[in-house]
């Protein structure tokens, strides 16, 4: 079971005509709201994006990437994610705002069409890691991805990333590697997947 002990209470409200359910988490003390995302979360989603990348990336991807990312452009591209349907887009919050989100839809790529979802993104806030907050963001992705009939599902990881010890304990399988030079010369991808979710 991947939400693990902590679940609290579910709760369903209306946003702009869009149930949205949230999913109280208690973690030493501390509530957090695990949910769909709204529009308004596309900046604190792109907080989030920037500094992941580059607490996690630095050293990974060219320092030129990494310098140029800037949060205008990421707000909007997460206001387009948001406002498409075939997203699914789960945020984690606290009392200061967005600490962490996940991200997937259906598989694009062709050859990876033996498997359904494709969890695209999942990240958090250096200091959130490794408090079991991954696993909770994880669990509820693929409990929406089970509800829209995906039962498989891909993500890829820069090799070098860490990240990919995470996935293993949830019990991904590493199935391809692939040159990935646009985050910088020699960088690969690792493409680790779950047959069933």
């Amino acid at each position: 079971m991947l939400f693990g002990k902590n679940y609290v209470k579910r709760y369903f409200y209306f946003h702009k005509k869009t149930i949205i359910i949230e999913r109280n988490i208690k973690k030493g003390g501390v509530i957090v709201k695990i949910r769909q995302a709204i529009i308004e979360d596309a900046f604190g989603i792109a907080q989030v994006h920037i500094a992941s990348w580059k607490s996690t990336y630095r050293g990974i991807i060219a320092d030129e990437i990494l310098n140029e990312l800037r949060l205008e452009q990421r707000i909007s591209q997460w206001q387009q994610h948001i406002e498409n349907p075939y997203k699914t887009i789960i945020v984690l919050e606290n009392n200061n705002g967005i600490i962490g989100f996940a991200d997937g839809q259906k598989v694009e790529d062709d050859v990876y069409m033996h498997y359904e979802a494709d969890m695209t993104c999942l990240y958090l806030y250096a200091e959130q890691q490794r408090q079991g907050y991954g696993r909770q963001l994880v669990g509820e992705l693929f409990e929406k991805f089970k509800q829209q009939g995906m039962t498989s599902c891909i993500v890829k990881v820069l090799t070098g990333n860490s990240s990919h010890l995470f996935y293993e304990k949830l019990g991904a399988k590493k199935i391809d590697s692939f040159h990935a030079t646009e985050y910088g010369e020699g960088n690969t991808i690792d493409v680790y997947a779950w047959d069933k979710i």
